[in-house]
């Protein structure tokens, strides 16, 4: 709307004035408790403030509309994370063994309130209070998640690698039956060029196998209080006099079964350099499950409601890349270096019960068999 103005009537019309504030912070401790032993308790946070004023007077179009018009809105965003972390490393000849315990603590609180007012005795007098008429709206959300983690390496003559992991997280996203989360993983790598049969093999600068597997959980996407029947208050009622009356009223259908999106991935990919590390090939196929889509499912309007979160649909991914890197010339006042890559990938809805339209950029219809 503003970009409809007359910049020069802008410049002797209107006011802005922005404030924002951010402070990130940490602070952590570390113990030896034996050898190889340790433990570490760290803390962090970012808070993040933001207030933006505005005022139009009767030079705009905006102001002259209403006699004079402010707003003023201001977010403020405070997340903490707090992590325990107790690692330790073994080596015992050609056998090196790392064991890790965590645990991690974090939350995220979001306060947005709004204020406008409008028609203005004259330019002098901006403040919101000094409106004829103002309203006001405010929002308030926050999510927490409490997880569980441990992972166990082991690596032989720096040729073979083992690696397992478990991780448990609760989000408060979710509803109370399913809250929390478990996902593991494993993986697996041979560096052959350590191997004996190709010590000699001096064009090859190193050359690794790599396989895994592991599962990983998604709550991004929905909303804080997803799983939670919502109602709301306001005033959207009066009396005979004018006078507004208070009220509450139904705003979301809850699922106390809202869980957690999973993605099951198998992965093989090979690592390679030649010439001295002057050309360098990474390659990766993967084959990707998603189960548990959070996705809005349609419900009757006979309900009351248009749409509810829930867990509905199955998707896979298939696909591959490559990355070439090379050093073509490379002298002390001159370097030529080239890239290349190349990806694909096969995405498809394996199951959804009933067709869903959502609008991104454009209205989509996510349908079973397609993409």
């Amino acid at each position: 709307m503003i970009g409809l103005e007359n910049t020069y009537s802008l410049v002797d019309n209107y006011d802005v004035n922005t404030i924002s504030l951010r402070y990130v912070g940490s602070a952590f401790a570390e113990f030896d408790i034996l050898e190889g032993l340790k433990f570490k308790s760290s803390i962090s946070t970012d808070y993040n403030l933001y207030d933006e004023y505005q005022y139009w007077n009767n030079g705009t179009s905006i102001g002259s509309a209403v006699n004079g018009k402010a707003i003023e809105s201001v977010t403020q965003n405070n997340a903490w994370i707090n992590e325990q972390l107790l690692t330790y490393n073994k080596k015992i000849h050609a056998h090196h063994f790392t064991v890790l315990l965590g645990n991690t603590l974090q939350s995220n609180t979001l306060k947005y309130t709004y204020a406008e007012g409008n028609g203005f005795a004259n330019g002098n007098y901006k403040l919101i209070s000094s409106a004829a008429s103002t309203l006001a709206s405010d929002r308030w959300t926050k999510h927490t998640i409490a997880s569980y983690f441990g992972r166990i390496g082991y690596s032989l003559e720096d040729k073979y690698f083992a690696e397992a992991s478990f991780r448990s997280d609760a989000s408060s996203k979710f509803g109370k039956n399913n809250r929390r989360g478990y996902f593991p993983a494993i993986g697996a790598s041979w560096r052959l060029k350590k191997e004996h049969f190709l010590n000699d093999v001096l064009w090859i600068s190193d050359l690794k196998l790599r396989a895994s597997y592991g599962i990983t959980g998604n709550q991004a996407g929905i909303d804080d209080f997803a799983a939670r029947g919502l109602w709301s208050g306001g005033s959207p009622y009066a009396d005979v006099s004018g006078t507004p009356l208070a009220g509450i009223g139904p705003l979301q259908l809850g699922n106390d079964d809202l869980r957690w999106e999973k993605t099951a991935q198998t992965s093989i990919g090979l690592d390679a350099s030649f010439f001295r590390d002057r050309l360098s090939i990474t390659f990766d196929v993967y084959n990707k499950y998603t189960s548990d889509l959070l996705l809005q499912r349609p419900v009757p309007a006979s309900s009351g409601f248009s749409v509810y979160w829930a867990n509905v649909g199955e998707v896979s991914n298939k696909g591959y890349e490559l990355t070439i890197n090379s050093t073509n010339i490379k002298t002390e006042n001159f370097n030529w270096t080239t890239s290349f890559n190349i990806s694909g990938n096969r995405n498809r809805i394996e199951k959804l019960p009933t067709p869903i339209t959502q609008y991104t950029r454009d209205w989509v219809i996510l349908k079973e068999g397609y993409s």
